[in-house]
């Protein structure tokens, strides 16, 4: 082996090496974090052991974040990992518990549009393996805070809510009209720029020389 050879492969390694310490430690770290108050409350407001909501200890959880006994960002966190998980019993819980925190909790709003919990939601409207209940939960929940006005200092709510709705717009029929092939179908209407900030649902046609 010659020393170019050599060097490129001793450099393979090192790189290849330091990728999979970053993951591996990254990791490490999340297991290895000793569980705080908030995300032990979380895991009690979430447990598969519960058939309904605990609505005291969910409005418990609210006013300690209120009080700032509780860090928000903290507790959001702790509602990512829940939603992530594969318990559709502990997503359930944790939509509602998210849904209750940020009626409750103005700082959370704040939290969940620089966290990654519409991540987590969105990968549970996408997935076709999910539980569709929760899916339809998660959507619902999307689509009211993507529509409020109070919100709109907050874009990823509503950049976040035009992605739902444009994934699930149906299946257009297409029709021939002497030489047009004219599509029919229930749409959203997107008005103005593609900042998604104007949108009408509408029953619609349109010429298929429009549309891309």
């Amino acid at each position: 082996m010659d020393k170019l050879k050599l060097a490129q492969w001793g450099e393979r390694l090192r790189t290849g090496g330091a990728q999979m310490s970053w993951v591996v430690g990254d990791k490490m770290k999340e297991i290895l974090q000793a569980p705080t108050l908030e995300s032990k409350m979380v895991d009690e407001a979430t447990t598969e052991t519960l058939a309904e909501p605990n609505w005291g200890l969910n409005l418990r959880i609210c006013a300690l974040i209120n009080i700032e006994e509780f860090n928000g960002a903290d507790i959001v966190r702790a509602i990512e990992r829940k939603l992530s998980g594969k318990s559709q019993v502990s997503q359930r819980l944790s939509l509602d518990l998210l849904e209750a925190c940020s009626m409750n909790c103005e700082k959370v709003f704040s939290a969940v549009a620089s966290e990654k919990a519409l991540d987590e939601m969105m990968k549970m409207i996408d997935n076709p393996l999910s539980d569709l209940a929760n899916g339809n939960r998660a959507s619902q929940l999307i689509a009211a805070w993507g529509e409020s006005e109070d919100l709109e200092y907050l874009p990823v709510f509503r950049q976040t809510y035009m992605v739902v709705s444009l994934s699930q717009l149906p299946t257009v029929q297409t029709k021939q009209v002497g030489s047009k092939s004219i599509h029919f179908s229930s749409c959203l209407l997107l008005i103005g720029d593609l900042d998604f900030f104007n949108v009408q649902e509408v029953d619609c046609f349109y010429f298929i020389n429009h549309c891309s």
